[in-house]
Parts: structure tokens; C-alpha cells; sequence
């Protein structure tokens, strides 16, 4: 961000539907300018959420004391400290800084403030009170946080069918649940631990929300993840009304409350709000919403029953980068090689059943993944010649196939022609990625054998992609999800902006649609098509690479 391109203060806004009055005409513009001066001084969002945090437990030890004025440098502090906390979201969203360590950072900063501010008000009392105190701060605490999270899970979900996954922080437990066991404790224990947090506290709002979740299960399975416009419309005017309830809910009403009766010599009062008034709050806020998220249920069942038409979102319009897969997406059109491989057999005349040349070919497969054979600088048609070998090695010595002396023939005629077929295929693919390297940074990921540059520069890819992940270099296979996650990191987006294209349903899209990325499934001729028939995870199914142009604006 530039002095000459300054982002407005309405672009640092989540959405004028989830804004509260205070917000939008006291903090925002606090933190817009507080957002400006960071961004020049050098400053990031997640170091202006830790200062946030050390401000607000400040004015929490501010309202131990009975002192008026000290009371009222607390409320200056808590103040303050939200204004910073306003100031890293603005930030984040003005320069692009997003990430899930920030999500966090930022979900607990509020836990902070108010862990010392209950602690403190204990403290203060316990002299007057005893341990009776705690007959009040410990519910109003325990409800505090469900008030808190239910607040903030219906703010995001009336974001993301308002503004779509990339203006919203909306998570899903299952896919948190496949990246917190990718996680080690030996080697990452801070981020699993705070994974481990969040996903608790992701799991606590689903449970807390039973018909929204089966809402969405209907648009995951029936919608292929992709909710109607019809639906976003809908389900917006359903929603509005509710937001003033969670922003009653979360900061500033509470605050205020919260002020009044620490400055008047009362901050038991407090408490007793929260247990009464913002309780029937949260349970009238959960009751409308199901009741809201039941009808649009039939909705949605009513359409994908009898194949109403609607008007489809292009799930690719927040695409800013994009990952390719390599063997069988760029080199053959969504052809399995196996296919490829079999039909130059064929047309060789090798003299062996295909259930034969299938052991084969996974034999020659795993032993190539295991053993070092492919060196830096072997091209496709050395890999060819050397995946061939094997293969009739295997049929040989397995009385598929006699030992001759055509066998060595054999590796030269298919390995040439197979050779032939991918750069033939590649000749249809350049066009395409001539297109998208216009507009797109781009990431190859492959499971390979350590010499995947070389058979670029030989088939003269190497200028379009940004970076290229390969297994045998990063000790890290598909389907793991894993590797995609680490050509994500290469190309600096977020998941959600990131489009993954391949050709196998098991290894590239599932893995990639775990951890938040769009897809393009190139389904052709596959190891078993009987096994591809499911595409719920991909977010378009297409036959050649040449479609993938009309899908991306």
C-alpha cells in the first residue's frame, strides 16, 4: 500500500450489515487512522493484536481498584486496546495480511482482556463477598464465552453467503480437525496447541447450531459446496435482522454496562447483567436463527429435489493464484497414464492381459518411488525407457511375458511414442497456460521423482510457474494435503484464493478442497472410472484443459 493508493475507510470494512453504530462512527475511523500510521511505521496486524492485548489486561488490573480515577484510566485503556483491535482487522483487510495465526491472535485477544477484567473484579470484591462472589463470576464467565462465540459464528456465516469464503472467517470443524493432525507436537507444539483451541471453539458453535449445520451439509452435498443466488438473497434478508443482536453481544453493549457499574462502586452488576439480559439474548438470537435456517432448508431440499433451476455463483471470481498438477493433467489430458501406456502395448502388440500390465504397471510405479533410480537429469523419455524396463522385468519373471530379444524394442517403440503423446499434449495445454500466466501466478505440484525441472526446461515450462513443489524434494506425497498447503505458502493467498487443477479426484482434489482451495477436476480416462463417479469435492468437472479458460474471469 502506496501514499498514492491509499484504501478508503469503507475498504477496511468487513460489511455495513455486520457493523454496530459505535464501530462505524467511533472505532472504525479510530482504527483506520491507527490502521495508516501502522502501515507506514512498518507495523503488522498481529503485532498491533499482541500490543492490543497487553492494553487491554492493563485496564483490567486498572478496575481492581476502588480509585474513581483509576477506574477511569481502565476504561481509557479498554478503549484504547479495542481501537488497536479495530485497527489489525482494518489493516489486514487494507494490505492483504490475513492469516489463521492472525484469526487466532485476534479471537484470543478478547479472552484476555476480559480473563483480567473478571479477575480483577473478584479480586476487588472478595473482601466484601468471600467466595460467594464467585456464585456470580463464574457462570457470567462460562456464559460470556458462548455469548462471545455465538456472536461472532453468525456474523461470519451472514458474511460468507453476503461477500463469499474470502470476506469471511468462517471455519469447518472437519477441515480443521485434517489440519490439526497434520500437525506434529514435537515440531510445531504452539500451533497445535492453539489449533487444538480453536477447533474446540469451532466445534462449540456447531453444536450450538444443530439446523444450520444440516443447512449447510444440504449446500456441501446438493450444491456441490456453492450456494445458489437465490439462496444468498434469501438467506441475507433472513439474517439482518439478527445482526443487532450479536453486536449486542459481543463488545460494545457489554462494555458500557460494564463501565457504568465499575465507575458507580457496583461491578457486581455486571455479572448479574450478563446472566440475565444478554442470556436471553444469545438463547432468543440461537431460537430465531434455527427457526430461519429451518425454512430455508425446505428451500433448498424443495430445488434440489426437483432440479429447479437457479442462478449458480462462479465459485473462481476471488481467484488470485492458480496450482497445477503435472502426470496426467498437463501431460495428458486428464488421461491416466496408465491408459496411455496400455495403449501403446496395444499397439505394439505386446502379448499380455491388461489385469497383467496393470500389476506391472503399479510394480514399476512403487519401485521407482522407492528406490533411486530417476536422477536430476533424466528427461520424460528416460523416465519412460526406465518405467518400461521394469515393467516387462515384472511380466517376465511372472510368465506373462517370454524374455526376448524384442524386448529392448519394445522399450524403445513405446517410450518413443508415449514421449510423442506428451509433448503432443502439451502443444494443447501451452495455449492455455500462455492465457492464465497473463493474469495468474502459478505453482506446479507433483508427486515426482526429484527430476521434474528437467523434463520442464525439456518441454520448455519452466517461465510459467512460480515455483515447483515436488514430492521427492519436499519428502511430502499427495494425497496428503500437505503439499498443496505448501504451494499455497509459495504463492502468499489465502486457500480460498487459490485454484487447484488436476486430474485425480483422490490425490489433487479432496486434498485440495480440505484446506479451503477451489478445483477444477480435468476427468478423463481414468485407473478405474467406476471409482471417479463422485465429483462433490471438485468445484467443476471438465473432459480438456481447454475449458478451464471460460470458467476464470
Amino acid at each position: 500500500m502506496t501514499e498514492t493508493d491509499i484504501p478508503t475507510l469503507e475498504s477496511s470494512l468487513k460489511s455495513m450489515d455486520t457493523e454496530e453504530f459505535i464501530d462505524i462512527h467511533f472505532y472504525r475511523p479510530i482504527g483506520y487512522q491507527w490502521a495508516l500510521l501502522f502501515n507506514k511505521l512498518g507495523v503488522t496486524p498481529n503485532q498491533i493484536t499482541i500490543a492490543a492485548i497487553f492494553i487491554g489486561v492493563g485496564a483490567g488490573v486498572c478496575f481492581y481498584f476502588s480509585s474513581f480515577l483509576i477506574n477511569l484510566l481502565g476504561v481509557f485503556l479498554l478503549v484504547l486496546a479495542n481501537s488497536f483491535d479495530s485497527a489489525d482487522g482494518q489493516l489486514a483487510r487494507m494490505t492483504g495480511q490475513k492469516s489463521k495465526l492472525g484469526r487466532m491472535l485476534d479471537g484470543a485477544c478478547g479472552d484476555f482482556w476480559f480473563i483480567s477484567i473478571y479477575l480483577a473484579i473478584i479480586l476487588r470484591l472478595f473482601p466484601a463477598w468471600g467466595w460467594w462472589i464467585l456464585l456470580l463470576a463464574l457462570p457470567a464467565g462460562y456464559f460470556h464465552i458462548y455469548q462471545a462465540s455465538m456472536a461472532d459464528y453468525y456474523r461470519n456465516v451472514h458474511l460468507l453467503f453476503l461477500k463469499g469464503k474470502s470476506g469471511s472467517e468462517l471455519d469447518y470443524s472437519k477441515e480443521l480437525t485434517a489440519k490439526y493432525k497434520l500437525l506434529s507436537w514435537r515440531k510445531d507444539p504452539l500451533i497445535k496447541f492453539f489449533e487444538m483451541q480453536y477447533l474446540g471453539y469451532t466445534e462449540g458453535q456447531e453444536k450450538l447450531s444443530p439446523v444450520l449445520q444440516e443447512m449447510m451439509g444440504i449446500i456441501r452435498e446438493s450444491y456441490h459446496g456453492t450456494a445458489p443466488e437465490w439462496f444468498r438473497k434469501e438467506f441475507r434478508a433472513k439474517s439482518l435482522p439478527l445482526m443487532k443482536y450479536t453486536n449486542m453481544l459481543s463488545f460494545n453493549m457489554r462494555v458500557i454496562v460494564m463501565f457504568i457499574s465499575i465507575l458507580c462502586g457496583y461491578p457486581w452488576v455486571y455479572f448479574i447483567f450478563e446472566l440475565t439480559v444478554l442470556n436471553f439474548m444469545l438463547v432468543y438470537m440461537i431460537k430465531r436463527h434455527e427457526s430461519k435456517c429451518n425454512k430455508l432448508i425446505e428451500d433448498l431440499l424443495k430445488n434440489a429435489d426437483t432440479n429447479t433451476p437457479y442462478i449458480d455463483i462462479n465459485p473462481f471470481t476471488d481467484i488470485k493464484g492458480i496450482i497445477f498438477d503435472y502426470g496426467g493433467t498437463l501431460d495428458s489430458n486428464g488421461k491416466h497414464w496408465s491408459e496411455v501406456l496400455w495403449e501403446a502395448y496395444e499397439n505394439n502388440q505386446i502379448p499380455v492381459e491388461k489385469s497383467a500390465f496393470r500389476d506391472a504397471y503399479v510394480y514399476a510405479e512403487r519401485y521407482l518411488a522407492l528406490h533411486p533410480v530417476i536422477t536430476p537429469e533424466h528427461n520424460f523419455l528416460n523416465v519412460l525407457e526406465e518405467k518400461i524396463r521394469l515393467q516387462l522385468e515384472w511380466l517376465v519373471e511372472n510368465n506373462h511375458l517370454s524374455n526376448s530379444e524384442k524386448n529392448d524394442e519394445y522399450i524403445f517403440s513405446i517410450s518413443t511414442q508415449c514421449y510423442t503423446f506428451a509433448r503432443n499434449t502439451l502443444s494443447i495445454a501451452k495455449p492455455v497456460l500462455d492465457e492464465l500466466f497473463k493474469k495468474y501466478p502459478m505453482v506446479l505440484v507433483s508427486n515426482f521423482y526429484g527430476n521434474i525441472n528437467t523434463l520442464l526446461s525439456d518441454f520448455e515450462l519452466t517461465n510459467y510457474f512460480k515455483e515447483v513443489i515436488e514430492s521427492a524434494v519436499v519428502g511430502v506425497r499427495k494425497p496428503d494435503p500437505a503439499i498443496f498447503r505448501l504451494g499455497v505458502e509459495s504463492l502468499a493467498f489465502s486457500p480460498e484464493e487459490v485454484l487447484v487443477i488436476g486430474d485425480s479426484y483422490k490425490k489433487d482434489i479432496v486434498p485440495a478442497s480440505s484446506i479451503g482451495c477451489k478445483t477444477i477436476w480435468i476427468k478423463g480416462k481414468g485407473w478405474d472410472d467406476l471409482l471417479q463417479d463422485d465429483s462433490k469435492e471438485a468445484n467443476i468437472v471438465i473432459s480438456d484443459i481447454s475449458e478451464i479458460i471460460k470458467y476464470l474471469p
